[in-house]
């Protein structure tokens, strides 16, 4: 818990209240505004090592001396003193840690012990009674556990100090002190004691303690001090079985003592009835950060060369006991040095709990401690399955620290993701790094995206090749994992050089209405002598803390006489300890201007502005300021203390993405101008993209580890949507889905995995054409309520097909393809005839098998003859029927042989492009430029569509559909040839990809959504049976010289098989952004899934923006962000802006009339391609007509009023 005072400030604007927090333990605020603290609340956080505190201290003096007397004497005692007695009034509660640090800082500083001891005694004799206690155990704690020196210091005081204190404390504490002076009879000399004993009768005590019907006090009986602090009686019996004589070095622990900040548990785990804020720690080292790695690598060489040495004496004794004696006796000795260097390097690990820090690209197996900071890095190898391992260059290696030095580089895929194992409901700082440092020698840095999870982190854009750059986020993972995805957006190869992630969970600090993930955009150090960047370890949560100045700010600071830095948000001593105010003494504000992250319009960010008083004040003098955030009132009437202030509003801010400020206005009661010591600045993120449902997660991570897939299933298999992985549909009403699997083709072996079983919501399951075994389980059936499409085809699947299959598939409720598994059968026995039929007429039924198999080959032949005549003789017929007269291809359509394409290509010289199944080449036959699409060896997938486009070019010819010229299939050649479309793809025209100059007019687009609409209108309505595209899309609408639309990539097309059907049930296939969401989750394609991808198209068109999910939009799909502004009838936000403002603002209305008819969620909403183009030729006409119009008219002046213009009210 932590201490904590709710300041409400009368004259404040905002209705909710503000929260200040206190770092010392015995300061309340005097301001009027302060009310009382809850029970709850009083409780005090557990404190920051002290030690390392004390040595932050020196280390800030030493850099201050530094700066301004240029030399650095070592500290006089008096200064040493002063620290240690401002670190002794943490001593009042959280004891057992308290003493811990208070002792080993008095170890360090043996040269000092005359004044500390002096310090100490002092204490014991002004503190209250509650206090008295405490501080007698940190002087029993120091004379037990180091030199003779303080043992000597304390002696000269010793009856003063103890006979005080036990006059002082409540009666029922007597006997723990009792206790304590009896183990100090092997410590001080005998004439302090007598000299006790004498005053204060201590033997009379017990005996009228006993008198009183109360047994003498045990150590195992020893009461909890109604104070609080508890005393442990395993530590007491501890103390008894093994006092301590310092001068010959004993100790009843053992400590690694070194040079640096060291902390061991002196107590042990406290008894029942500790302080809910005491610390529950069974071994709490804590190590700087050098010295610790020094010392340990110090020791460990030393243990080396003492193990050499004892091998070989080891080597050269022989024979007799005496010998066999002593090397027993050196073996354990041996052992019990690496004992203690185990426990060293323990130590390190214990001081960094909660740290997560990876070192990406560093080869698999290796780890080091990074010199500067002491953090302990490891390598990524455990955490990814992809990426390369780079090396930056070595000017970039020296200037950098050691995390950068290597990065992992992501060259393949779109989607690269490492997966952390975390606490769930831990609220971490993750932070990632990058650090360019030219590695691949192009000297040209990337940009890309960053996610979490499913949700977009942030953009990373580097411009310089040497400056290292980091994203940090406030996030509390509800899973055991998160994922840290790079994303390839086409500007450059993605990489990164580091992760970290930093236990936040301490103080119950960082408050935030709601669960709330948040990027950190500004940790700034205000007032810094050393303009250096702080973290781990002067904060030991490792937040970054850089310097800020201002040239209208001064610096002030005078650590000596400041009290200690905040415990609740654990600031940096570095940091705290300095402060910023106007240069001009009678300066009235202190301004500070930000900017936000994203370039949007208003976000929301929460502010934690940390003041200190780092000044003594003269008793005229007052420190008194209002807080404004943008002009609004954020806090009034503060006084700094000379204790932390953090001021924060639990609920965020709305900001601007430039030009925010933060005002500190001195007030007319006030004779000083307002400080500030530190600000951090935290924004908002929108994380509302939800993750695959954890089921489904591990089932498919189960089914890739079984299949031992090996593309690229990385993060979340559904969300994003551009980025769900390849062979999976989900459905994302809700909590995404994954409703379709389709693993066909992929070598799989083995049996049906039994975690298919685990997608309950799976409703298409396809496992064709691998090499699986065993039966078909019953869970197809049993676990999976909703599958329609099973295709189980080409395998070698054996045994019966249960019953609950069949069933289903006869009812038509399951489509179930089980062909080309010889060992499957429906029925009775998989094997042979009955066995007694056999016996008895074997040599007659291999007779009639022969005979029978002669005469079915043969009837089989002469069938298989007869079709192929019938349909080649039906294939020129259709060819013939649909052939346009005047074609300067129509006597080139036929089939040509590979030699006949190598010359056509010129041997595959010139690149028109690459698709998912081979790559187009550029052609001439008899001077006619053709495109050449040959077919990659490897795709399965890609044959099959080669044979479907085939079939389809043979019976369907339209003016807006790609022409096919011919094909080659010879061996493993396989091969299309098209006529070409010399202006490319309609995407590439939209998105300004291309190099062509023609600019698309208003009108231009119209009539190239009429001509794609004429395409499909044909499809659907004019031929027979009606033909559905499934890929309509911008790239698959090709333009040629006149810019005449025509559509391609015909290879995924299907056609109803009856002319009554209204859909055909088939595997999702398509492009996300424009497939149709009723299609994704039912598996039925009909027309109208066609008439929703057009729509998606014709979007793109009027907008120019991407159809998919898009930052520009809040990651909204086109159709959504469009409606959201026909909501408001602004239709030129809509329109694409490069057309500034050129079009009918009527034709411009009805066109997006159409499109968002097209993609209405329901099909039965969505009109017929027959209604669209009609009403498209509408729009086209419209539009012609006020070209003529304008170009008839264009010589005439005309004065318009554009007040009076009124845009139409959305529809």
């Amino acid at each position: 818990m932590y201490s904590e005072n709710l300041i409400v400030s009368a004259e404040n604007s905002r209705p909710f209240a503000f929260q200040q927090h206190l770092s010392s333990s015995s300061s309340t605020t005097t301001s009027a505004n302060a009310k009382p603290m809850s029970n709850e609340i009083a409780q005090m956080p557990p404190p920051s090592t002290l030690g390392c505190r004390f040595k932050a201290m020196l280390k800030l003096r030493d850099d201050e001396l530094r700066a301004t007397a240029g030399h650095v004497p070592p500290p006089s005692t008096e200064e040493i003193v002063q620290l240690y007695e401002m670190l002794l009034s943490e001593l009042t509660s959280n004891q057992k840690l308290i003493i811990n640090d208070l002792t080993l800082i008095a170890v360090h500083q043996r040269e000092h012990a005359r004044g500390i001891a002096d310090a100490i005694c002092a204490r014991i004799l002004k503190v209250p009674a509650e206090q008295k206690l405490p501080s007698l155990y940190l002087l029993d704690s120091i004379v037990k556990n180091f030199g003779q020196e303080y043992v000597t210091n304390f002696a000269l005081r010793l009856p003063e100090v103890f006979c005080e204190a036990y006059r002082q404390v409540q009666p029922h504490l007597h006997p723990a002190m009792r206790h304590l002076f009896d183990t100090w009879s092997e410590v001080f000399p005998p004439s302090a004691q007598r000299k006790i004993e004498a005053e204060l009768q201590l033997s009379q005590v017990v005996n009228n303690s006993q008198s009183s019907n109360m047994n003498p006090l045990r150590a195992s009986e020893s009461p909890s001090p109604s104070h609080g602090i508890h005393v442990n009686p395993k530590y007491l019996q501890q103390l008894e079985r093994s006092t301590v004589d310092s001068t010959r070095g004993k100790k009843w622990c053992g400590l690694f003592v070194g040079d640096d900040c060291v902390q061991e548990e002196l107590l042990e785990k406290a008894v029942p009835g500790d302080d809910d804020g005491e610390r529950k720690m069974n071994f709490a080292w804590r190590v700087d950060k050098m010295g610790a790695d020094i010392r340990n690598l110090k020791f460990m060489t030393q243990v080396l060369g003492f193990g050499l040495l004892v091998v070989v004496v080891l080597v050269g004794m022989v024979q007799n006991r005496i010998q066999r004696k002593i090397m027993r006796m050196l073996m354990h000795l041996l052992f019990v040095m690496l004992g203690v260097v185990t426990s060293g390097l323990l130590v390190q690990t214990q001081f960094q709990s909660g740290f997560i820090s990876i070192d990406c690209g560093l080869p698999e197996g290796k780890d080091y401690t990074e010199k500067s900071t002491g953090i302990n890095y490891i390598s990524d190898t455990n955490f990814i399955d992809s990426g390369v391992s780079k090396m930056v260059s070595s000017e970039d290696k020296i200037t950098h620290q050691q995390q950068f030095s290597y990065l992992r580089s992501f060259p393949n895929g779109m989607r690269n993701c490492y997966k952390i194992s975390v606490t769930s409901g831990t609220k971490y700082l993750i932070r990632a790094s990058f650090l360019y440092g030219n590695y691949d020698g192009l000297n040209e840095p990337p940009q890309f995206d960053i996610h979490l999870g499913s949700n977009l982190w942030d953009t990373v854009k580097l411009t310089n090749a040497s400056q290292s750059s980091y994203r940090e986020l406030m996030h509390t993972p509800t899973l055991n994992y998160v994922h840290i995805c790079l994303v390839n957006t086409g500007n450059g190869i993605p990489f990164i050089s580091a992760i970290e992630f930093r236990n936040m969970d301490f103080n119950n600090v960082y408050k935030t209405s709601g669960a709330t993930t948040l990027a950190r955009l500004a940790g700034l150090d205000f007032g810094s002598f050393t303009n250096l960047t702080y973290r781990y370890m002067d904060d030991f949560h490792d937040r970054l803390w850089e310097p800020y100045s201002n040239d209208q700010w001064a610096q002030l600071h005078n650590p000596i006489n400041n009290d200690l830095p905040s415990r609740d948000y654990e600031l940096p001593i570095s940091v705290i300890w300095t402060a910023a105010t106007p240069r001009n003494a009678n300066g009235v504000s202190l301004d500070f201007y930000f900017d936000a992250l994203n370039e949007t319009t208003q976000q929301q960010c929460y502010f934690y502005l940390h003041f200190a008083e780092v000044q003594k004040l003269a008793p005229n003098e007052t420190r008194e300021f209002n807080i404004t955030l943008n002009g609004e009132d954020f806090y009034n009437l503060l006084r700094p203390g000379h204790f932390v202030n953090t001021i924060f509003d639990p609920s965020p801010y709305n900001v601007f993405y430039k030009n925010n400020n933060i005002s500190l206005v001195k007030t007319e009661a006030s004779t000083l101008p307002p400080i500030i010591n530190a600000l951090e600045i935290y924004q908002v993120k929108d994380f509302s993209q939800l993750e695959t449902q954890q089921d489904d997660v591990d089932a498919i991570t189960n089914i890739k580890k079984v299949y031992r897939v090996t593309q690229n299933w990385q993060g979340d298999p559904c969300a994003p949507v551009a980025y769900m992985w390849e062979g999976l549909n989900c459905n994302f009403n809700g909590t995404p889905r994954i409703t379709s699997l389709n693993l066909s083709s992929r070598g799989l072996t083995g049996h049906i995995a039994v975690y298919i079983s685990k997608l309950t919501e799976l409703e298409s399951l396809d496992l064709s054409n691998n090499s699986l075994i065993g039966e078909i389980p019953v869970f197809l059936v049993e676990n999976l309520p909703s599958l329609r499409v099973l295709n189980l085809q080409n395998n070698n699947l054996t045994g019966l097909i249960p019953n609950a299959l069949l069933q289903k598939s006869s009812e038509g409720v399951l489509s179930l393809r089980l062909g080309q598994n010889p060992s499957l059968c429906e029925s009775g026995p998989c094997d042979q005839q009955t066995k007694d039929k056999s016996k008895e007429n074997n040599s007659v039924i291999y007779i009639l098998a022969s005979v029978s198999a002669f005469l079915m080959l043969l009837l089989v032949v002469l069938a298989a003859v007869n079709i192929i005549y019938i349909k080649k003789r039906k294939l020129k017929d259709d060819v013939y029927i649909h052939m346009e007269s005047g074609d300067p291809l129509e006597s080139k359509r036929r089939q040509y042989s590979f030699d006949e394409v190598v010359n056509m290509t010129n041997n595959f010289e010139k690149v028109l492009g690459r698709g998912g199944f081979g790559t187009v080449y550029y052609g001439i036959i008899d001077d006619i430029p053709v495109a050449v699409k040959m077919l990659l060896q490897s795709s399965v997938q890609g044959y099959q569509e080669f044979l479907a486009e085939v079939k389809f070019f043979m019976r369907v010819h339209h003016r807006n559909l790609t022409s096919l010229i011919g094909y080659c299939n010879e061996d493993d050649n396989i091969g299309l040839i098209y006529e070409y479309m010399a202006n490319g793809n309609l995407n590439e025209h939209l998105s300004g990809k291309t190099t062509r100059k023609k600019f698309l007019t208003w009108e231009d687009r119209l009539q190239i959504a009429v001509d794609v609409a004429q395409g499909l209108e044909y499809l659907h309505s004019g031929c027979k049976p009606p033909i559905i595209h499934r890929d309509v899309k911008c790239t698959n609408i090709l333009l040629n010289e006149n810019f005449q639309a025509k559509l391609a990539d015909l290879g995924l097309s299907k056609s109803f098989i009856f002319s009554g059907d209204t859909h055909v049930s088939t595997m999702v296939a398509g492009t996300p952004g424009y497939l149709d969401p009723e299609y994704q989750t039912s598996n039925k394609l009909t027309e109208k899934s066609d008439v929703y991808s057009f729509g998606v198209v014709l979007l793109k068109i009027i907008t120019g923006e991407a159809a998919a999910a898009s930052k520009a939009h809040n990651n909204a799909h086109i159709s959504q962000w469009v409606g959201s502004v026909v909501a408001r009838g602004d239709i030129e936000r809509i329109v694409d802006p490069s057309l500034e403002g050129d079009f009918d603002i009527y034709s411009a209305w009805k066109a997006v009339e159409v499109a968002m008819a097209c993609v209405s969620i329901s099909s039965k909403e969505r009109p017929y391609m027959r209604d669209v183009l009609v009403e498209l030729k509408e729009c086209l006409a419209v539009e012609s007509a006020r070209k003529n119009v304008g170009a008839k008219d264009s010589n005439e002046l005309v004065t318009m009023n554009p007040v009076t213009e009124i845009s139409p009210i959305a529809r």
